[in-house]
């Protein structure tokens, strides 16, 4: 049984718009399926977990990276897969389309469509984030990339601007807000339940499965969906001028040779704000969606889902 849980909001309300087409084909190319829509943040895993309730064996999620965060939080309870048998896929129609990316797929739906029919399972890593939210502990599975710093408030900002000049004027338009906004702050980091670490001035720092985020910036070039390991890179120092100057470097990975970056491999990362904590707040990010702040605690959950390739 095939669910297909769509996030008409998606792509400023595109993917709405779009998929009385695309269901054309899905009607085509399936027998046995349900497709749900989504009313507010949050209902995808709803949605999804009701689905997999139900018995669904393939829950496919349709929207942006967002949404394929929501869907695949529906699998798990903390960083147990309770759905081991299910299998999760993606029809990419969102704003950024940065899994996809990794993925190395083309930005066409109905080739997606088409991809969930044919699909081989891949087993492959998550993420699972311990963050705060309103004072109150939460958590979230991510299948891409996880951050903290400027991107937290550059996601936010990405989220509430038009989405009608494409992904790229928007995530740039947000990071230049963010980088003139975002103040830099110490962090104190933890690898592996290791010792603490205090890192000065910090802008960024991503916890990446996937490769990329804010709409095709390569932030963790190395990084594998199957490794069972994050690669962690912390960007320092870095001003506005350095982001213009520097951008094709951020969007090509070979920002890592930059003297203002850092990178690392680990399974755990703990980060909090050093110094006067009242005084400052951090967002974090979660697959491009900004659902709270530090302190923060991100684990790998190796091998923890099967995905349709």
């Amino acid at each position: 049984k095939i669910v297909f849980v769509v996030n008409p909001a998606s792509a400023a309300g595109n993917t709405g718009k779009s998929w009385k087409q695309h269901s054309k084909l899905v009607e085509a190319s399936f027998e046995d399926f349900k497709t749900l829509f989504t009313e507010r943040e949050g209902h995808a895993t709803e949605l999804a977990r009701q689905a997999l309730n139900d018995g669904g064996e393939l829950i496919v999620a349709v929207g942006g990276d967002g949404t394929l965060s929501e869907v695949a939080s529906a699998f798990f309870e903390e960083k147990r897969n309770i759905f081991p048998n299910s299998v999760l896929g993606f029809i990419p129609c969102g704003t950024g389309g940065d899994f996809r990316k990794t993925l190395q797929w083309e930005s066409d739906p109905e080739a997606a469509i088409r991809r969930i029919k044919e699909h081989t399972v891949k087993v492959i890593d998550v993420g699972h984030i311990a963050f705060l939210e309103g004072g109150s502990n939460r958590e979230r599975i991510f299948v891409n990339i996880s951050s903290c710093g400027t991107s937290g408030l550059v996601a936010k900002t990405a989220n509430d601007l038009p989405k009608f000049m494409g992904s790229l004027f928007t995530f740039y338009t947000a990071a230049v807000y963010g980088m003139i906004e975002y103040r830099r702050i110490h962090m104190r980091v933890r690898v592996d339940d290791g010792d603490w670490q205090e890192l000065k001035e910090v802008n960024t720092i991503a916890i990446c499965n996937g490769k990329y985020f804010g709409g095709g910036m390569l932030v963790g070039p190395n990084a594998s969906i199957d490794d069972g390991l994050f690669d962690i890179t912390v960007w320092q120092n870095f001003s506005i001028v350095d982001f213009v100057t520097r951008a094709p470097a951020i969007y090509d990975g070979t920002h890592l040779e930059h003297e203002c970056t850092r990178s690392f491999r680990a399974r755990v990362v703990d980060i909090e704000i050093a110094g006067d904590v009242a005084a400052q707040r951090c967002l974090v990010e979660v697959d491009g969606e900004s659902p709270g702040a530090l302190p923060a605690r991100w684990t790998v959950l190796p091998g923890a889902l099967k995905f349709a390739l």
